[in-house]
């Protein structure tokens, strides 16, 4: 989910490890799409994001296939679509970092308020005002996203753990 700490744990991971990182919105929006997620949503809508999205898979792929070890850290919605889940799983151990809502609410309004980071599918410009929204479709992304994500290897609950911890269980597996 977004605010779960993909992208900070699995930079820590990639550094300890001393594999190379890859976050898929990034590599989108800094190889293929060449602008941001947020201009894609609204230039060419969410089908046009999904399809830059199974490119980046296709790229980690063809990486992992060539013995590069990798990290990870893929956009929310990315294993829900186009039998992405089942690519990832065949690539390499995939893990599910879960979180309470309310905690994902604050971690998400505290990046946009401090690095102005827009989540086109929540659209936090308009959650300082009306915060019950936000935690509408968080709960909405959840339910329909657990199940996919619930099927990972391996779940860690991040809610109440810091970036550190993650990294040293996941180092485990």
């Amino acid at each position: 989910m977004p605010g779960s700490g993909k992208t900070t744990v699995g930079q820590d991971l990639a550094r300890v490890q001393k594999y190379l990182f890859i976050d898929t919105d990034q590599f989108i929006e800094q190889e293929l799409a060449k602008k941001t997620i947020e201009q894609i949503f609204e230039q060419e809508g969410e089908d046009a994001f999904r399809n830059f999205e199974k490119l980046a898979l296709e790229h980690i792929s063809a990486l992992a296939s060539s013995g590069q070890n990798l990290v990870v850290a893929t956009g929310g919605g990315l294993p829900l679509y186009q039998d992405n889940f089942v690519k990832l799983s065949a690539i390499g151990t995939t893990i599910y970092l879960d979180c309470q809502w309310q905690t994902l609410a604050t971690r998400l309004m505290e990046q946009y308020e401090s690095l102005n980071v827009e989540r086109p599918l929540l659209d936090l410009a308009s959650a300082k005002s009306d915060p019950d929204n936000l935690n509408k479709k968080l709960l909405e992304l959840l339910q329909i996203r657990a199940k996919i994500y619930e099927k990972a290897h391996h779940c860690i609950d991040t809610t109440n753990l810091s970036a550190k911890e993650v990294v040293e269980r996941l180092k485990a597996f």
